[in-house]
């Protein structure tokens, strides 16, 4: 008889443990049979505890999940922004313009700006930001707003607030 073990902990030790037990059990009855059955029960034996000692021996297949790529925003690195020549008003095509009408032509059209709500400063005849903000501003009401990106253009904004075409 066979000692007691420990409990079988899965069921691959318990299956090994019943190969063994059959392949001790099987030979004694094997003796009655001729020598040719005797060499076929023992390769089915032999085949047999050969596979539960494979089957032992292997690491169970644990089925992994499917590789999934690390897909998280990465942080670019801190840019300064670019910078932009912005030129100060004195140096627009509207200043151009302005300063080549004389002094009382220039103060006309301020004069003509501030009637219609759009200068609040000092009739001066001096082209700054307020000059410069309430033309923009007439040009954006009339909807010529582009011409002031040129000199031909703010001249006929200068020309329409003088002459009132």
């Amino acid at each position: 008889m066979l000692p007691a073990s420990k409990p079988a902990k899965s069921v691959k030790s318990a299956a090994t443990a019943a190969v063994l037990a059959l392949s001790l059990a099987l030979p004694a009855p094997a003796f009655a049979l001729d020598r040719h059955d005797q060499g076929i029960v023992a390769g089915a034996i032999g085949v047999l505890l050969l596979q539960g000692l494979i089957k032992s021996t292997q690491t169970p297949h644990t089925p992994q999940a499917p590789y999934t790529p690390d897909v998280r925003p990465v942080p670019l690195p801190n840019k300064p922004a670019p910078v932009v020549y912005v030129p100060h008003v004195s140096q627009t095509p509207a200043a151009y313009a302005f300063s080549s009408y004389s002094y009382s032509e220039r103060r006309a059209i301020q004069r003509s700006l501030a009637r219609g709500g759009f200068y609040y400063g000092p009739l001066d005849g001096a082209f700054g930001n307020g000059t410069y903000n309430a033309t923009l501003s007439y040009a954006r009401a009339t909807k010529s707003g582009r011409a002031m990106n040129s000199e031909a253009g703010a001249y006929g904004i200068y020309d329409r607030l003088l002459y009132g075409w």
